[in-house]
């Protein structure tokens, strides 16, 4: 069995290292309850590439894995996904170093958010927005536009190693906040607006020329993770294991758009794509405190 080799942007916390866990648990197990051991002795089960800004979060992260799971090729890079030619340059550097030089799947999930921070509330809340925005929409569209490229360099013409590896896979982490223009999460909100419209955008344009690629939009609804808005009062939040659990599953089923968990928030975001916004908001999000005013 060929080794499955996946990237995972912001690795170093919250959603993304999660993912990697689970990555790294999950495929061991598999690896261990089948004949791949005898097949596959000298090559790990599966290869993680993570990257994020904290190179030592990841080191430790890194460490975490092999010791518990040392069938596991673990690549770790530092890289600023807005700085969109370090993203071509060390992604392409970080692949090159996984077993056949090749990527299967490409997690998009590096972003950050707000804290509650209001619009108009002078230069530093505005540039706070501003880094979110260029963060999650800037940052993400790099990432998918190279993933794109890779899979179309090394995939395109090639059935046998479709065949042997699979269809490639372009995921990203948006939010249910895209359905809404969420008070004190303006940017945030705005930004997962964007990344759907890229990922939808992108898919439809592949499908002519490159529709052996996969692409698949997984909002989570609130997870208690290090950009969590600072609110004691957000609906249905549940912990960062649970929710790397249920979006590593949304992975795996590969369909283009899957709200994690699916209940509540796939009725949620009905309620907030069609009823007035003003009473919907009032009711899951909190009055902003005064000093912010």
């Amino acid at each position: 069995m060929t080794c499955t080799n996946v990237l995972i942007t912001g690795a170093s916390s919250g959603i993304g290292r999660q993912l990697a866990l689970e990555y790294a648990e999950d495929y061991s197990r598999l690896f261990k309850s089948s004949n791949l051991a005898e097949e596959q002795a000298d090559g790990p089960a599966v290869c993680l590439g993570l990257v994020a800004r904290r190179l030592d979060e990841l080191e430790k992260l890194k460490e975490n894995i092999l010791a518990k799971f040392p069938n596991v090729q673990v690549e770790v890079a530092k890289l600023d996904v807005t700085d969109v030619p370090a993203v071509f340059d060390v992604l392409t550097t970080l692949v090159s170093n996984m077993p056949d030089g090749l990527l299967d799947v490409a997690i998009v999930n590096a972003g950050i958010g707000t804290n509650g921070k209001l619009v108009g509330t002078g230069l530093r809340s505005t540039m706070l927005h501003v880094q979110v925005l260029q963060t999650n929409i800037v940052g993400a569209y790099a990432v998918i536009a190279w993933a794109v490229e890779h899979f179309r360099k090394t995939r395109r013409e090639n059935k046998a190693l479709i065949k042997e590896r699979g269809r490639p896979l372009v995921a990203a982490i948006g939010s249910v906040a895209q359905y809404g223009a969420l008070p004190t999460s303006v940017a945030y909100s705005a930004s997962k607006v964007a990344l759907d419209h890229v990922m939808k955008g992108t898919r439809i344009e592949n499908l002519r020329h490159d529709s052996y690629i996969d692409f698949s939009l997984i909002n989570p609804g609130f997870i208690d993770t290090p950009i969590s808005p600072d609110n004691k009062k957000m609906p249905f939040v549940i912990p960062a294991s649970k929710g790397g659990w249920l979006i590593y599953n949304a992975i795996q089923r590969r369909s283009r758009r899957s709200e994690v968990p699916w209940f509540p928030w796939a009725p949620v975001s009905l309620l907030m794509r069609n009823l007035p916004t003003d009473r919907l908001y009032s009711f899951f999000v909190p009055a902003p405190p005064k000093s912010n005013l």
